[in-house]
């Protein structure tokens, strides 16, 4: 039975305290507060892990990162995740991503779907980039790229991956609306990986608080990404009859600090236990629910 699509939108390092959703001082989210109003909105989710795979693996699944102990250097075997079971009731299956660690990548996260759509070889000149993120397009894309599959198909489900809110943070000009030119040189200066600098001491913890100015643009960009994903759903007629689940695998730190005197403050993610890592956006929407 496929009566109802499934739509799982994972914007990747998206921490709850920077969504004007859930009471932040910049209007980072005004669709997903909009599209909130007639769904249910869990105000108090936590990432079952404080990185990308072990968190994507739990969702699939519905196995704690504690249970299922998950490892990168694992790889994921056959007929575990929710998935394969909605393959096997008959619908199609797509992810659609540029996370090199779910599309692709030997842990086999891209395993259970049907049809996997990465980072594309070449891309339409449409969809700007920079950076060092330069090879890869941004969410825009991959939005378009999975409306364009449901077209041909009456039951579908599918995991739609944003990078956009991940490290390095580049919004397009028109998103980037309260970072300015000292911040974005920081920010191009400092590369893909530039917790580690802060870590070894290079840099001081002042400019991870700095970033968050273009981080909130890099949210505004993945706001606007849903709300064009829901107005081509609207415009297919799918999105009445479509479950739509929208949060994320995991935080963001900035350097906040920990009470743990054994744990430095929080940069990135995929190290620590503060609560920034694993408070997440959570908005659900049950086909026809108003």
């Amino acid at each position: 039975m496929t009566d109802t699509n499934v739509l799982l939108i994972v914007a990747d390092s998206l921490r709850a305290a920077n969504t004007s959703l859930l009471g932040y001082r910049r209007e980072t989210t005004p669709f997903l507060s909009e599209f909130a109003a007639e769904s249910t909105v869990y105000t108090q989710a936590r990432a079952p892990s404080n990185w990308t795979v072990p968190s994507h693996l739990s969702m699939f699944t519905g196995t704690d990162a504690a249970a299922h102990g998950f490892e990168i250097t694992e790889r994921l075997t056959e007929g575990h995740t929710i998935w394969e079971a909605l393959a096997a009731a008959g619908y199609d299956t797509g992810l659609f991503s540029d996370n090199p660690f779910l599309t692709g990548h030997e842990s086999g996260l891209d395993r259970p779907f049907e049809t996997v759509r990465g980072t594309p070889d070449e891309w339409d000149a449409e969809y700007d980039t920079g950076g060092e993120l330069g090879t890869w397009p941004n969410g825009f894309y991959y939005a378009d790229e999975l409306l364009e599959w449901t077209d041909d198909r009456e039951g579908w489900a599918a995991c739609l991956n944003l990078m956009d809110t991940h490290r390095p943070y580049e919004p397009r000009a028109k998103y980037d609306e309260w970072s300015d030119d000292r911040v974005r040189a920081l920010q191009a200066e400092m590369g893909y990986k530039w917790h580690w600098q802060f870590f070894a001491g290079e840099v001081s913890l002042g400019f991870a608080s700095l970033l968050e100015a273009i981080y909130d643009g890099a949210i505004r960009q993945a706001d606007a990404i849903f709300e064009r994903l829901v107005a081509g759903l609207d415009a297919r007629g799918q999105l009445d009859d479509t479950l739509v689940v929208f949060t994320a695998d995991h935080g963001e730190g900035l350097g906040e600090p920990t009470a743990l005197t054994t744990e430095p403050p929080a940069v990135s993610h995929r190290l620590g236990t503060h609560d920034t890592l694993f408070h997440v956006p959570l908005v659900v929407r049950a086909p026809g629910q108003r």
